[in-house]
């Protein structure tokens, strides 16, 4: 992801929230989303990233996503991530 973020920040509404967004001046925009739970986290997560995602306008976008775990990832979730270029990010990677 060779891009330079402008912004950073959250967003959210009444019922739903995205953890991490931040954006460029091009249009390219990292959605992330953070689980500090003892359960992996499974493609569920990632899949309802995706979802939220359509609540910010798309036209002209492009969305990295990237997802952080305390716990790990099932096996479905790091075989989506490889063929969806998800970056999977665990606890040993911020030590």
């Amino acid at each position: 992801m060779p891009v330079q973020w402008t912004s950073l920040g959250s967003w959210w509404d009444k019922e739903e929230e995205i953890d991490i967004v931040a954006g460029d001046d091009s249009g390219n925009y990292l959605l992330g989303e953070c689980k500090w739970s003892n359960k992996k986290v499974g493609t569920d997560i990632y899949l309802t990233l995706v979802e939220r995602s359509g609540f910010l306008s798309s036209q002209g976008k492009k969305f990295f996503y990237v997802l952080f775990s305390k716990s790990g990832y099932t096996d479905e979730m790091r075989t989506l991530a490889a063929a969806e270029h998800v970056k999977l990010i665990g606890l040993e990677d911020l030590l």
